[in-house]
């Protein structure tokens, strides 16, 4: 679900299968160069770090980036990590 939210046109991106022993469980992620929103803060040119599909941490702009099987520039863009959709039609 989070992919609509990242592109305009929704790209195939490699988040596993969010800890169900997939294959992708332990991939790992980075997605770089947003506005990156959290409960506590707004953090622009912000990067967020996966691992098997669960947030692992916060990177703030101009810090060191570590290495990530995948990556995905969200530059223009608004990430919410951890924030789950709930909305459902019934």
């Amino acid at each position: 679900m989070i992919r609509r939210f990242l592109a305009p046109n929704p790209q195939p991106l490699p988040f596993g299968d969010c800890g169900t022993n997939g294959e992708n469980d332990m991939k790992s992620g980075l997605i770089r160069n947003g506005c990156v929103v959290t409960p506590g803060a707004r953090l622009e040119g912000a990067s967020v770090v996966m691992r098997g599909g669960v947030v692992e941490r916060v990177v703030a702009a101009g810090s060191p980036l570590p290495r990530t099987d995948w990556t995905f520039d969200a530059d223009g863009r608004t990430v919410f990590p951890g924030f789950i959709d709930v909305h459902t039609h019934g």
